[in-house]
């Protein structure tokens, strides 16, 4: 009998030891699957988008909507799920539009301003006149440019993934407390500059004669508090609603992309370096480097696979309630939008770079966006026809691997045109050099994925 006992206990306690060892092995495949893999790749295609988003021919809202649209497809190329019912919180087609949707409102966001100040500068008369400020106020309005950037790009990518599908009433109340938060912030900037506006009690800002520069700080204000006061009024929502998961995400987003903003701000400060590297270059890199290690940080941590109790539980949305729709709009139309303006804007700032006929430019616009067109058209009749529905055992949204070459192709093609110049400096070679790296380097983890992908079918 104690000699049953002890071969008893031995073997539970080689069952504890082959469990705990199978659970190590499982955390360490997480991290590298969900983690590492999904950060590298969209850290790296990152700092080339968000690079190209401020070159000729982009900037503003377009070159968000460049970058948005390149990491929107690579989170849904990680997230896709073949099967109608969804295990991720955020696997959703629409989250293709989310991303490039908020990204893309982040570029309306103005900061210029703001790397004079990190340096101690408070232009008076730009390049004349100027007066002393302390760096940490620059370094602070990054901070909440990049805050609201990401913020606002993670609570939107959070609508996709509500623990609960929204009702119109949802989305009413999702809509007052954005623009009531974008309306207040907006009005006390507007009614009490002084609390915002630095050095506001010994520079005369209503005297333009003296501070020429001062009405583009008063409307740099004003933009940012609309756009700071918009992600406050959205994340109050979510933590109304206790919908504690999209809080996280808007609060992680909002924070690796402000660090991203203020941290690498340093890189201004090479300007006089020899021999000359475009300082402002290198810190967009940054940015979308580490811009894209927030993605992958928060694919980890919001959207890895739920266990299959939680989705009976619906404690997220199982499904897309109309799948037409998905596609259609979530995907495609955010697809194709996104790709022709990023070739109207690509074509121009080449044109721009190289001195070539408008007209020329045009032509070569128009036939490329009209192939956009043609393909979108197509989609839509071919989906008319053999609509989806729900529970009908089809996916509705194929090919993520090559949707995202596809995609990524045409941003690099574009990317490369706007980096070329007629006469090319070495700070322009060192550029094309770094992008290339950055874009090999990006290859190792679409591939894994992809042969991950293949094994899994």
């Amino acid at each position: 009998m104690e000699e049953k006992k002890t071969v008893s206990t031995r073997s539970g306690k080689n069952d504890a030891k082959s469990s705990f060892f199978l659970g190590q092995k499982e955390r360490k495949s997480n991290l590298i699957n969900e983690l590492l893999i999904p950060a590298l790749l969209m850290s790296s295609i990152g700092a080339f988008y968000w690079a190209i988003r401020g070159s000729s021919g982009y900037g503003g809202s377009s070159g968000g909507a460049f970058a948005g649209i390149g990491w929107g497809i690579a989170w849904f190329f990680f997230s896709y799920e073949k099967s109608e019912i969804k295990s991720r919180p955020y696997s959703s087609g629409w989250l293709i539009l989310a991303i490039t949707l908020g990204i893309s409102i982040g570029g309306m966001h103005g900061y210029g301003q703001f790397m004079s100040w990190i340096r101690g500068i408070f232009y008076l008369d730009y390049p004349s006149v100027s007066v002393h400020i302390n760096p940490m106020v620059g370094y602070l309005w990054l901070f909440q440019c990049g805050l609201a950037w990401g913020g606002n790009a993670g609570l939107i990518m959070g609508w996709c993934g509500s623990k609960e599908p929204p009702t119109p009433k949802d989305w009413i109340l999702r809509l007052f407390f954005g623009i009531g938060g974008a309306l207040i912030a907006y009005m006390i900037a507007f009614f009490f500059p002084g609390l915002i506006n630095p050095l506001y009690d010994i520079v005369d800002y209503t005297d333009l004669s003296t501070c020429r520069d001062c009405a583009r700080t008063l409307a740099t204000s004003l933009d940012s508090m609309l756009w700071l006061g918009l992600y406050f009024g959205l994340l109050l929502y979510e933590v109304v609603k206790k919908d504690w998961r999209n809080v996280k995400l808007g609060l992680t987003m909002g924070l690796g992309f402000a660090l991203s903003f203020s941290i690498f701000a340093f890189w201004h400060y090479g300007s006089d370096i020899n021999p000359y590297i475009d300082w402002w270059k290198n810190w967009e890199m940054s940015i979308g480097f580490f811009g894209g290690v927030t993605f992958g940080i928060c694919f980890y941590l919001f959207n890895r696979p739920v266990r299959e109790e939680e989705i009976k539980e619906v404690k997220i949305q199982p499904y897309s309630a109309n799948r037409n729709a998905e596609k259609l709009i979530g995907a495609e139309l955010a697809i194709t939008l996104a790709i022709g303006w990023a070739i109207y804007n690509g074509i121009s700032g080449f044109g721009s770079n190289f001195d070539l006929e408008e007209i020329f430019t045009l032509l070569l616009t128009i036939a490329l966006i009209v192939n956009c067109v043609i393909y979108l058209l197509y989609i839509v009749r071919r989906t008319i026809k053999n609509p989806y529905n729900l529970a009908d055992g089809r996916s509705n949204i194929n090919k993520p691997a090559f949707r995202f070459l596809v995609v990524h192709s045409i941003l690099i093609v574009l990317g490369y045109m706007v980096s070329f110049n007629s006469v090319m400096s070495y700070a322009h070679w060192v550029l094309i050099i770094v992008y290339t790296v950055l874009l090999i380097i990006g290859v190792v983890p679409f591939l894994i994925q992809y042969f991950a992908m293949k094994r899994e079918q």
